[in-house]
């Protein structure tokens, strides 16, 4: 009895981590890489990378040097050296600085990695900090090959930058899954479940009239455990969600048309330009025609 209620709990577990592969697998393979540069940098001992928030998902490769830097919050702090690389994904506050006296050599490299087009791959799986440097990772190949083609453009260099994110981010899932959020089958039900109310978000996101309770009947449940199924999947309040996605538009618009702001804010779903305004300076930190006039300036 004792020996076959060992073998019968060792197949559940079996059976669980089985799951999580397929999903883990099928959040993969919904993913879309958006390479945005990558550039070597030379920091002198000065050098501080103050608090702030990006736009976009990040990382640090150090190539020379040693430093300090937190992510989320002051007292998340890693240690960096020679070969580690810093993740950090979009919309999470971080600090950089070098040890004292030493000048820092990095490879920075932007990039977005969506699933289904509008969910933040790192945010889902949990794929920030520190991670250190072996003989196996590809961190040092994968930066330089982006870094280089970011710089030369040859034909194919977005192909070949999104290929080395990718090499970078399948090694970190692979060796370090035991860091990650990785996707169970309860996640999983959950996250199926909201698929609709994700597309039926972005084909409505220039109406302002839409609401909650659009969304909830879009699924056939009540707003209140839409709003639960919100918070345990995405970590966010159906709003906040639709307004997310309203400002992640309203940025390529502003960097890639030349619509006018009130033209974007409508597009956006915004009713008011004033409200607009007030939304994109709190998400950004930056009004809109400064975000459009800045010129991307990264390390």
């Amino acid at each position: 009895m004792g020996k076959n209620y060992r073998q019968s709990g060792l197949t559940k577990i079996a059976q669980r981590k089985s799951l999580v592969a397929v999903h883990l697998d099928q959040q993969i393979e919904q993913t879309e890489i958006t390479p945005i540069s990558g550039i070597e940098y030379r920091c002198p001992a000065t050098w501080m990378q103050r608090r702030r928030q990006l736009n976009d998902s990040m990382w640090y490769w150090i190539q020379e040097g040693s430093g300090h830097c937190w992510i989320g919050e002051p007292e998340n702090l890693y240690t960096l050296n020679t070969g580690d690389l810093f993740m950090i994904p979009q919309g999470v506050r971080h600090e950089t600085w070098p040890d004292k006296g030493v000048c820092v050599r990095t490879t920075t490299v932007h990039f977005l990695a969506r699933v289904n087009g509008q969910l933040d791959m790192l945010f889902l799986l949990g794929i920030s900090g520190m991670f250190p440097s072996t003989p196996h990772a590809p961190y040092a190949e994968s930066s330089q090959t982006i870094a280089r083609e970011y710089a030369l453009k040859a034909p194919g260099w977005r192909w070949a930058m999104s290929s080395a994110i990718k090499e970078v981010l399948l090694y970190i899932i692979r060796h370090h899954s035991d860091r990650l959020n990785l996707p169970d089958n309860e996640f999983h039900k959950e996250y199926l479940r909201l698929r609709p109310v994700i597309e039926l978000v972005q084909n409505r996101l220039d109406d302002p009239n839409l609401t909650v309770a659009d969304l909830a009947q879009a699924i056939f449940i009540s707003e209140v455990y839409l709003r639960k199924l919100f918070q345990q999947t995405l970590r966010l309040s159906p709003i906040e969600f639709i307004t997310q996605q309203r400002i992640e538009r309203a940025r390529v618009l502003l960097k890639t048309t030349d619509l006018s702001i009130k033209a974007v804010c409508d597009q956006c779903g915004f009713r008011d330009i004033h409200f607009f305004y007030r939304i994109f300076r709190k998400v950004t930190k930056s009004t809109p025609l400064a975000y459009r006039q800045s010129s991307a300036k990264w390390v």
